[in-house]
């Protein structure tokens, strides 16, 4: 039977079998080039929208209507963590085997064992988690409701 995207990004994390998630890869990069001609004009068009309203493109837009301020100031944050991150990202990326840097390996290879991370990373704490986190970047949302989605699309 056909799966999802989500699905399939799941078997990439999760199967043992390397079978399967080398075909899940490849279902994966079929979705590419049958989205891409009205993607690209849908780009084009929220640019033009975006632009019209003051802003550097779509993405500066919508950045500032859910965070509160723009793109720039969202990559200077990213640029900061990745200053932060990299040595270890680096170290983790040389340990891998030639075989776990396959495409379809990667995310297994790099998502370790999540029965195992349940303990310190339990989800009945998850909203919590992710409170701090963003409260720790200075990043406010006092007041605002959460719609969390869990189902397969």
């Amino acid at each position: 039977a056909a799966k999802s995207a989500p699905q399939l990004r799941t078997l990439l994390r999760t199967s043992a079998d390397e079978n399967v998630r080398e075909r899940a890869w490849k279902e994966l990069r079929k979705v590419g080039p049958c989205v891409a001609e009205g993607l690209c004009a849908l780009v084009k068009r929220r640019n033009a929208m975006a632009r019209a309203l003051g802003f550097d493109d779509f993405y500066d837009y919508k950045v500032s209507k859910t965070e509160g301020f723009g793109k720039k100031r969202l990559f200077e944050m990213l640029d900061a963590l990745k200053d932060g991150t990299s040595a270890l990202n680096d170290r983790a990326r040389a340990s891998l085997s030639d075989d776990d840097r396959q495409p379809w390996n990667i995310s297994r290879s790099t998502s370790g064992d999540e029965t195992a991370l349940d303990a310190y990373f339990p989800f009945g704490k998850a909203l919590e988690a992710w409170g701090r986190s963003f409260a720790r970047m200075g990043i406010r949302y006092r007041g605002s409701t959460m719609t969390l989605d869990l189902l397969e699309r």
